[in-house]
């Protein structure tokens, strides 16, 4: 099959794909908007001091000896403290940002690895879309996006690692190699030194990127031309040379991840969590629970949410087929057909992975912050799926009915592309939510920025209901939290009082 030619956009695919990208934008506005009532909450009374008080280098290397394993997290506290304490605020609307930016970036540079030059609107929509759902399904999209925390942990790698993979893929054909492996390495290092929920998945998927490219080399690019040669495949047969080439940087970055990994699994703070939560007696119960684990997460998922996954499918399904053009023509119907097998079942394998680091520690199910990972993981399988999906339609699709079955995907989409409407009252609710117990912090800020300015050492405040789902200051002031916003705010202690 010869590759398909370019086909302007009728008027009723550039209405779907504009429209349908700034309703999307809209949804993840009122996120942003939601996320501006963030405050300081929890650890970050922690990580706030510690920040104040050491300077970068020598501050990580301390926490990452006495304090705690993830020893990436004080550089993008140190930044966000640099624009004073309502930089909190405004964290959440910068990884969506970048979280949105990345994604296009990634797509764009995979497209063009791939030889496909379509229109960016698709990107952009398409990249509009996995974001928007990443943040809907969250399973607890205050710690994993609102909280300045949550989101370093957990929301702010995801971006990295999509900068990083784009990267690889826009210089797959460049050099020089060892530059790229050894930058790639190095953010990957550095993002998988977040979380270990991430650090897992990172490793994961660039050893499943690194082993479908020698796949890619060894069997598609030598077999590929022999079996269909009106077929052009990717990437073609270019000896040793050129493998390695393609491959010295994903695994200068699959380098990067396990070095991560490493060194939170040997950092020295460890000791204090593990003598509370002591890892199991073999890898083999690790193995087991993440399985179990997984498979608990990928049925809920399934289960409890179904119409926005079908909707999410359905939207990455229908952009692939109206935006495939002549990626299509070079993807066999079943090549298409395996590759979404494929995508589903790489989606299960880096869940088990986002499991491992909790089932590690004591067994445990991962607590839903650290879950933002996994639903990733999950609609970066469905998505994938879905997208092959819709390329296997559009290359089945006789050349007769090409035309009305377009028109009909661009009204499908249209209209699936409303669906962010549905989700308004539960995001005014939130926001509702969220502006009262602002108010209620910042009174409380006052009060104690008031006591501390008249010289008050030992600050007291009413106990009032901050946030959901965190700890908070309390009566005892002995509490960490109570002890880390004393030491924030600079005095010698805290005591929330009860009405």
């Amino acid at each position: 099959m010869t590759l398909e030619p370019a086909r302007k956009a009728t008027p009723v695919e550039l209405s779907a794909a504009v429209l349908g990208a700034l309703v999307f934008l809209a949804g993840l506005a009122l996120f942003a908007y939601a996320g501006s009532y963030a405050r300081y909450w929890s650890d970050d009374y922690c990580y706030g001091y510690f920040v104040r008080e050491n300077s970068l280098l020598p501050g990580l290397w301390s926490w990452y000896i006495h304090l705690g394993n993830r020893f990436s997290t004080l550089v993008p506290v140190a930044v966000s403290e640099l624009f004073g304490p309502r930089s909190v605020s405004f964290v959440p609307a910068f990884i969506l940002a970048l979280w949105l930016g990345a994604w296009v970036f990634f797509l764009a540079r995979l497209c063009g690895a791939l030889g496909w030059q379509g229109s960016r609107r698709w990107l952009v929509l398409l990249g509009c879309v996995l974001v928007y759902f990443n943040v809907l399904l969250a399973p607890d999209r205050l710690q994993s996006v609102y909280w300045r925390m949550g989101a370093f942990h957990y929301s702010l790698p995801l971006a990295l690692l999509l900068l990083n993979l784009g990267w690889l893929a826009a210089r797959r054909q460049r050099g020089p190699a060892a530059g790229v492996a050894l930058g790639s390495g190095l953010l990957a290092f550095f993002a998988g030194g977040l979380s270990e929920t991430f650090a897992a998945f990172q490793a994961g998927l660039l050893g499943l990127v690194l082993a479908g490219a020698w796949v890619s080399f060894s069997v598609i690019g030598r077999a590929g031309p022999a079996h269909d040669r009106k077929v052009e495949t990717l990437p073609p047969p270019g000896g040793r040379e050129a493998m390695a080439r393609a491959l010295g940087p994903a695994g200068g970055a699959f380098t990067g991840a396990l070095l991560a990994l490493a060194a939170l699994a040997l950092a020295p703070s460890n000791a204090m969590r593990q003598a509370v939560m002591p890892p199991p007696d073999n890898l083999f119960d690790v193995l087991t629970y993440s399985l179990r684990y997984a498979l608990d997460f990928t049925t809920l998922s399934l289960r409890a949410q179904p119409l926005p996954n079908l909707v999410f499918a359905g939207l990455a399904a229908l952009i692939a087929f109206l935006a495939g053009g002549e990626l299509a023509g070079r993807v066999p119907l079943r090549t298409a057909l395996a590759g979404a097998a494929v995508a589903l079942g790489s989606g299960f394998v880096l869940v088990v992975c986002c499991m491992a680091p909790s089932a590690y520690g004591a067994l445990l199910y991962p607590p839903d912050r650290a879950l933002m990972t996994a639903r990733f993981a999950f609609l970066l399988g469905l998505g994938g799926a879905a997208v092959f999906a819709g390329l296997a339609a559009r290359r089945a699709v006789p050349q007769p009915r090409w035309s009305a079955l377009r028109t009909l995907a661009a009204l499908l989409l249209l209209a699936g592309c409303i669906y962010p409407l549905r989700a308004l009252p539960a995001q005014r609710a939130e926001i509702s939510v969220l502006s009262l117990k602002a108010a209620r912090w910042d009174g409380r800020d006052a009060q104690i920025r008031a006591q501390a300015g008249a010289g008050v050492r030992a600050v007291q405040v009413q106990e009032t209901d901050v946030v959901q789902g965190l700890e908070d200051l309390g009566p005892d002031p002995a509490g960490w939290v109570n002890g880390c916003a004393a030491r924030y705010y600079q005095v010698d202690s805290i005591t929330a009082n009860p009405q």
